[in-house]
């Protein structure tokens, strides 16, 4: 991509004007007001992804007080997990073990997509898993910081696809009808999707009890299909995630029998396939992005205007060991 300077900050475009790269940034700077709120900005214009690079030796007070200048650091998760930093809200993603030989990272890992690979979504094999983060959450989280502790040879890289782009490229008849649009998303029913899924076997199955607990506690949430970006003004294609179940016209009265179906079954809805049936558009390459983690990188990026996927790696050959706070909305 091309050099842009803006006020002392050289970066680079990862694809068209989506995902800015900042090589030239030290530890010392990264907590210096002038060059965060310049980052904040760079994020902004880059579709809501940043990555800055060379960061080796970041610690857990660095990275959280970096996150704090995108929102509000999501936290409360970390007492009752291992997978957390001591102290920290901040979830270690990876296979790293400690002392002991004991996992101390929370092991998502995925089939691998080789050099060459296409990124595009697949609807035989539903791969690469395209997603918005949490979307079940009262306040859907903003985005994600992510920082590389150490990263596999080859193998679990991280895919960006920029969803406002992808809105703006659709025809504007398709525009409008999305725009009616509104996703049900539910934590009961990623639970009950998760019991059925051989992907998740090795996690405890949940019982009916628990699923229409988490119904209880956490009521299905409806989202716009197409969200209106409250910094930028651009409208994205958003809310697809395992807890997405049904697609609706906006403030249309839900089903209680079908909503049965949707939690405490974890069936989806024909309607899901309006937001399914765009994942092919919106990951095709010119919307897309594959970036390959090396030690000291640091990924912010924006859930309201981007869907990642995570790729799978040789956890038997490579160690992997990423660091993520989750920042919501001020």
């Amino acid at each position: 991509g091309k050099l842009q300077r803006r006020a002392g900050l050289q970066s680079y475009r990862l694809s068209g004007q989506f995902g800015a790269v900042v090589e030239s940034v030290t530890l010392t700077e990264l907590g210096q007001k002038e060059i965060s709120d310049e980052l904040v900005d760079l994020w902004a214009d880059a579709g809501g992804l940043l990555v800055v690079r060379g960061l080796v030796g970041l610690t857990p007070d660095q990275l959280c007080r970096f996150s704090e200048c995108f929102g509000q650091l999501h936290s409360g998760m970390e007492v009752s997990s291992s997978y957390y930093v001591e102290g920290y809200p901040i979830m270690r993603m990876g296979n790293a073990t400690d002392e002991n030989g004991q996992l101390t990272c929370y092991l998502a890992n995925r089939k691998q997509v080789r050099d060459g690979e296409s990124l595009q979504y697949d609807p035989q094999t539903e791969l690469p898993n395209w997603h918005t983060d949490s979307v079940f959450w009262e306040r859907p989280p903003l985005g994600s910081v992510f920082y590389c502790r150490q990263a596999p040879a080859e193998g679990g890289e991280t895919l960006f696809a920029d969803t406002t782009r992808a809105f703006e490229a659709l025809p504007e008849e398709r525009k409008a009808q999305l725009a009616g649009l509104e996703v049900v998303c539910s934590l009961a029913h990623q639970w009950a999707k998760k019991n059925r899924s051989a992907a998740h076997a090795s996690l405890a199955r949940k019982s009916q009890e628990e699923l229409v607990e988490a119904r209880r506690r956490s009521p299905a949430r409806r989202w716009p299909l197409v969200l209106q970006h409250p910094v930028t003004g651009r409208s994205a294609i958003y809310g697809m995630n395992m807890g997405s179940c049904a697609v609706v016209p906006a403030k249309s009265p839900l089903p209680a029998d079908e909503m049965d179906q949707w939690e405490l079954e974890g069936k989806e809805a024909e309607s899901l396939q309006i937001l399914k049936g765009l994942l092919p558009h919106l990951s095709q390459p010119e919307f897309t992005v594959k970036w390959k983690w090396a030690e000291g990188d640091l990924v912010v990026w924006d859930n309201r205007s981007l869907f990642h996927a995570g790729t799978g790696f040789d956890a038997d050959l490579h160690t992997r060991e990423m660091w993520r706070t989750t920042v919501l909305a001020r």
